[in-house]
């Protein structure tokens, strides 16, 4: 390849360069959510008749949640109901 064949070939491509539209994907901005500090837990063990797991059982099932959550949110509203 001669120096004319460079230059020409270095012209072509860079008028194609200047000449084209970019196809570098557009960058999306996207906000950080902030995390809330996990509340620290503690371990709850208690004696509960067989009746009441199996109905707690079965509302953990239909409603899509688990044991841990229902009895979050009844600890939470027995919390709310004998607040002074």
């Amino acid at each position: 390849m001669s120096n004319t064949d460079y230059k020409d070939n270095r012209s072509k491509l860079a008028d194609k360069i200047k000449n084209a539209p970019s196809k570098l994907p557009i960058q999306e901005v996207r906000l950080i959510e902030e995390k809330k500090p996990k509340e620290q837990e503690t371990h709850v063990n208690f004696w509960a008749s067989s009746t009441i797991m199996d109905e707690i059982k079965i509302l953990s099932i239909k409603n899509k949640k688990t044991i841990k959550q229902l009895a979050t949110e009844a600890f939470t509203d027995l919390i709310e109901k004998y607040k002074s």
